[in-house]
């Protein structure tokens, strides 16, 4: 189930699954742990700007680590970024 956070210095102290997508402090993903696994998977997540946030949906995306002992991007996490990107315009437009 996705979260609705204001994104702050504290809140990116306190929240281990916070992902800061690197655009800018305000604009963040939550990504939960799978709870029949160990791996991640991609769910539903707001994005946030200036109060504003723009809803994102991504498939399930279980990424599997077990080999390499990292994490390979998939279509779906470039995916995010790009709408991240298209949402950050968007708010940053309502501004």
């Amino acid at each position: 189930m996705a979260r609705r956070m204001k994104v702050d210095e504290t809140t990116v102290k306190t929240c281990p699954n916070l992902f800061l997508l690197g655009i800018d402090s305000l604009l963040a993903i939550c990504i939960s742990a799978d709870a029949r696994s160990d791996n991640v998977a991609l769910t539903p997540f707001d994005v946030l700007s200036a109060g504003s946030f723009a809803r994102l949906t991504v498939a399930d995306d279980k990424v599997d680590d077990s080999t390499t002992g990292t994490t390979p991007p998939s279509v779906e996490q470039e995916t995010v970024e790009l709408v991240g990107r298209e949402a950050k315009q968007e708010a940053l437009a309502l501004l």
